[in-house]
């Protein structure tokens, strides 16, 4: 248990992108057969576990595995979520699988999970739902810069800027919109220190001698 299953694909895509985005359970999920499939008669199937018989049929359940599995996992979690928070776009519930996914011994810490295995870790259906009761997603479809104005993003506590300059003032964010961390780099330092912000989705801000940049951020402890 905890694992990545044995047959359990993984990236890069074609592109370069690192697959899969998000790792959900996949290997022995209990779920409702085809009833009309004659592989899934009990008689012949050792993984039928329980059936339930209404009029003159018998309606059975058993184990299977595979993205057949995983992807319906993926799928009704995020049907809760839209259901908590129903203004939820694809980005935002991306940027949510991230922020709140969860890194174990299995599949290593920020620094050094392998994302072309994981993804950005296994899914957490509890986390994003408790998130999005307490608002945490008002920054969802704000206007941002490209991808890599702020690296790495999701970070385990610094990020750098992708841009240089002699001085840079910043500002970081609550999702509700709460200054939460403020400071000033000075003589080019690239490099801010987000590791006393708890895990969360936060909208980090940067004035480059007048030019400003604003992007979200995931901070994974």
């Amino acid at each position: 248990m905890g694992e990545r299953a044995f047959f359990s694909s993984k990236g890069p895509a074609v592109d370069g992108r690192f697959k899969p985005d998000i790792a959900a359970p996949g290997l022995s999920v209990v779920s409702s057969y085809n009833s009309f499939g004659f592989a899934f008669d009990p008689r012949i199937n050792d993984d039928v576990v329980a059936g339930t018989t209404f009029g003159e049929k018998t309606w059975y359940y058993g184990s299977l595995a595979g993205t057949s599995m995983a992807a319906p996992v993926v799928a009704g979690i995020v049907a809760l979520w839209l259901e908590q928070g129903p203004g939820l776009a694809v980005e935002g519930i991306k940027e949510l699988m991230s922020a709140y996914s969860v890194l174990d011994g299995f599949t290593g810490e920020a620094a050094t999970v392998d994302r072309n295995k994981w993804g950005y870790g296994k899914i957490d259906a509890y986390e994003v739902i408790r998130s999005l009761e307490n608002n945490q997603t008002v920054l969802v479809g704000i206007e941002e810069e490209p991808e890599d104005a702020f690296f790495p993003n999701p970070t385990s506590g610094m990020v750098n800027f992708a841009e240089i300059a002699s001085d840079v003032s910043w500002r970081v964010f609550a999702p509700d919109g709460r200054l939460l961390l403020q400071g000033m780099n000075k003589n080019g330092e690239k490099a801010v220190n987000l590791g006393s912000l708890a895990s969360g989705i936060y909208m980090l801000e940067a004035d480059f001698s007048g030019k400003k940049i604003r992007k979200r951020i995931a901070v994974k402890k």
